[in-house]
């Protein structure tokens, strides 16, 4: 396991942080690599905001809100009108990033933050899937566009929700499915839910989105169900309600 670097505690120190000092405190050795990339302009943002009062619980609801907006141009669903919500989308992603750096390197992390962080992300991902579903049917009028929605969608909800009962009974905390590609490197579905829209936005075919997490959606609450029984893993007696 990589040894953690301390938070700094006097918030004098905050301004005094250079680039890769900041870095080395909020990048973590094992993360999904679409984030990493992001990591080299987030951190960037969150240099400048340590030095404010602002807290990363705030940054979540920022993110909240940049998905939220980038939810209504989906919804508006000419190609010009997706282009700008799959901006937005990738804002939101990277202010996703921001508040947990905020939090490593503040030493302000918590239980609460980790659920607000994953709550925030999983409502940001289907106001913006169910808005592209809801955008492209009315701009087309193709009945087919619903219906593989409702697949998308289903396959996003019993992901989660198989998750969230995994980390509940089994985990320590409640992570987001992944696509483990060395030990080290993973592919997360909150990386792949934002990359795949954003170039089916750019494309101007929101509906290879939606086949591909009817698919790939649907094969992740499968494949983890899999490995639970697999495992014969034994629920913790402490975790039970």
């Amino acid at each position: 396991m990589a040894e953690q670097t301390k938070p700094i505690q006097n918030t004098k120190d905050y301004s005094n942080l250079s680039l890769e000092e900041v870095r080395a405190i909020a990048l973590k050795g094992n993360e999904c690599i679409i984030m990493r990339q992001y990591r080299y302009l987030s951190t960037r943002i969150t240099k400048y905001l340590i030095k404010t009062r602002i807290l990363p619980y705030q940054v979540t609801f920022i993110s909240l809100l940049l998905a939220l907006a980038a939810g209504f141009f989906f919804l508006l669903g000419e190609h010009h009108f997706i282009v700008i919500g799959a901006v937005l989308f990738q804002l939101s992603y990277l202010m996703d990033c921001v508040d947990g750096e905020i939090a490593r390197i503040k030493g302000t992390g918590s239980g609460f933050g980790r659920w607000l962080d994953s709550s925030s992300d999983f409502i940001g991902a289907i106001v913006v899937y169910s808005c592209a579903i809801i955008g492209q049917f009315l701009l087309y009028g193709d009945v087919m566009i619903l219906l593989l929605g409702f697949v998308a969608l289903n396959g996003l909800c019993i992901t989660m929700f198989v998750v969230s009962m995994k980390a509940r009974y089994f985990d320590r905390e409640f992570n987001p499915p992944t696509i483990r590609i060395k030990k080290s490197r993973y592919v997360g579905s909150t990386s792949i839910l934002t990359e795949v829209i954003t170039i089916a936005a750019i494309l101007n075919n929101i509906f290879i989105a939606l086949i591909f997490y009817a698919v790939i959606g649907n094969l992740m609450w499968m494949i983890i169900l899999v490995i639970v029984f697999r495992n014969k893993q034994v629920v913790n007696p402490k975790k039970q309600p």
